[in-house]
C-alpha cells in the first residue's frame, strides 16, 4: 500500500499515553505494517531494526504490547489488518471492473466490424444488381424497332462468333491494328483484360446495350483508353473483393458513366473495408 487513511481524532484519543519515541515508533511501524501488508517480525530488537530505532527497543516493546497482537505469523494490528483487506478488495474489484470493460468493448468492436462488412457486401451486390437490370431496360426502351420481321440469322449468328484474339499490349488490354471496330472486336478488347469476367455469347438485351455504348463511342481509340482504365482498377478486376466487372456490366448506361468518371479508380474507391476505431 502506498496509501493509507490517518484518522487524526482516533490517534490522538489512543496514544495521548506514549512518550515521544514511543509515539515515533508507533507510527514507523504502522508505516512499515502498510508497505509491506504484513505483520511485524516475531523479534522485537529486529521490529526496531526494520523501523531505524535500533537503540529504543524498550519503547518498540512497551508498544507492541499496547497495539498489536503477537500471532504465529507475527505482531498482528487489527486496524491494519481491516485497512489491508478493504484496500485488496477494492483493487480485485477494479481490475474485475476494467477487464470486463476492455472484454466488452473487443466483443462489441468485432461484433460491429463483422456486420459492417456483411452489410457492405450485401448492399454493393444488391445495388449492382439494380443498376445492371435498370440499365439492360433503359437500353431496350431507346432500340429502334426492325422493320425486317425475319432478319438473316446466318448473319446474326456469325455476328456472335468471337474472332481470334489479336495482339496485346500493357496491362494485359488487346490493341486492335485495324480500323473496323464492333461488338466482336469489344468483346475481345474487354475479355483480354486480366481479372475481368469473361463474355458469354452476346444476345438480346446485353448485346442491344453493348450496341448504344458503340453507337455513342465508335472510335477504336476511346475504346481502347476505356480498356486501359478499366485494367488499372483493383476493384473492377476483382483484386480487392470478390466482384467482377464484366462486358454487359461495364457498358451499362450508369456503371459506364461511373467508370468514365473515376468513380472506380484506386485512389477514389477503398481497397478495403475501413478500420473502425472506437
Amino acid at each position: 500500500m502506498n496509501f493509507f487513511a490517518f484518522h487524526i481524532g482516533d490517534y490522538a484519543k489512543h496514544t495521548k499515553h506514549l512518550t515521544l519515541m514511543e509515539d515515533l515508533a508507533y507510527r514507523r511501524m504502522i508505516e512499515y505494517y502498510y508497505i509491506t501488508e504484513r505483520p511485524l517480525p516475531h523479534d522485537p530488537e529486529r521490529v526496531a531494526r526494520v523501523i531505524g530505532m535500533r537503540e529504543h527497543t524498550q519503547e518498540v516493546e512497551a508498544v507492541l504490547a499496547d497495539f498489536f497482537l503477537h500471532t504465529d505469523a507475527g505482531w498482528e494490528n487489527k486496524r491494519c489488518e481491516q485497512e489491508i483487506m478493504a484496500y485488496r478488495k477494492k483493487v480485485n474489484s477494479a481490475k474485475s471492473a476494467l477487464k470486463a470493460r476492455w472484454n466488452m468493448k473487443s466483443d462489441m468492436k468485432s461484433d460491429m466490424k463483422s456486420d459492417m462488412k456483411s452489410d457492405m457486401k450485401s448492399d454493393m451486390k444488391s445495388d449492382m444488381k439494380s443498376d445492371m437490370k435498370s440499365d439492360m431496360k433503359s437500353d431496350m426502351d431507346h432500340i429502334p424497332t426492325n422493320p425486317n420481321p425475319n432478319p438473316n440469322k446466318e448473319k446474326e449468328y456469325k455476328e456472335k462468333e468471337s474472332p481470334p484474339v489479336p495482339p496485346g499490349g500493357g496491362n494485359g488490354v488487346c490493341l486492335l491494328s485495324d480500323n473496323s471496330f464492333g461488338v466482336p472486336e469489344l468483346q475481345v478488347l474487354v475479355d483480354a483484360i486480366p481479372g475481368i469476367k469473361p463474355s458469354k455469347i452476346l444476345s438480346g438485351p446485353v448485346l442491344a446495350t453493348i450496341k448504344a455504348r458503340l453507337a455513342e463511342h465508335p472510335a477504336r481509340e476511346f475504346w481502347e483508353t476505356f480498356a486501359e482504365s478499366v485494367a488499372q482498377s483493383d476493384f473492377l478486376c476483382g483484386r480487392t473483393n470478390d466482384f467482377q466487372a464484366s462486358l454487359a456490366w461495364l457498358c451499362g448506361p450508369k456503371n459506364f458513366s461511373k467508370v468514365r468518371a473515376g468513380v472506380y479508380d484506386n485512389h477514389k474507391y477503398p481497397r478495403a473495408i475501413p478500420k473502425l476505431v472506437l
